[in-house]
């Protein structure tokens, strides 16, 4: 029996600006859940990095900001419990993850209307536009 070959795409994929295309998308729908756009902006570059951690060096360079808008963006982040700070053993620059447990949490606190322990224990959001930033808990 002969084996038909694979059809080829109508039109080559363009991956790089899928992702680039996904990551504005991101980035907006963060900004309109109530994140300042450069918080979304290293928020979004965190979870869509390969490593899954990136040094202040990387946010900078891969954003093309300043050193002091990347620091207020992760200082904000670690303070609301989305982002933690790492440093490997020997090294001497700080690396940046996702908290591991974000999603779970932002699941649940949406699936019943309140966090696991009843209580949120974040602070406000200093923008007041977000539920999402008021009431995640850690």
């Amino acid at each position: 029996m002969p084996v038909e070959p694979t059809p080829e795409p109508a039109e080559p994929v363009d991956h790089l600006a899928a992702v680039r295309d996904f990551e504005q998308q991101f980035v907006a729908m963060m900004v309109q859940s109530g994140f300042p756009q450069m918080t979304a902006r290293v928020l979004v570059s965190l979870f869509l990095s390969d490593s899954g951690s990136l040094t202040g060096a990387d946010l900078v360079a891969r954003l093309r900001v300043s050193p002091a808008s990347v620091s207020k963006s992760i200082v904000f982040l670690e303070r609301i419990g989305f982002v933690t700070r790492q440093r490997p053993p020997g090294q001497r620059r700080d690396r940046y993850a996702v908290d591991e447990g974000l999603w779970y949490r932002l699941v649940v606190r949406d699936s019943n209307g309140s966090p696991p322990t009843g209580r949120s224990s974040c602070p406000p959001a200093p923008y007041g536009r977000s539920r999402m930033l008021t009431s995640v808990p850690r």
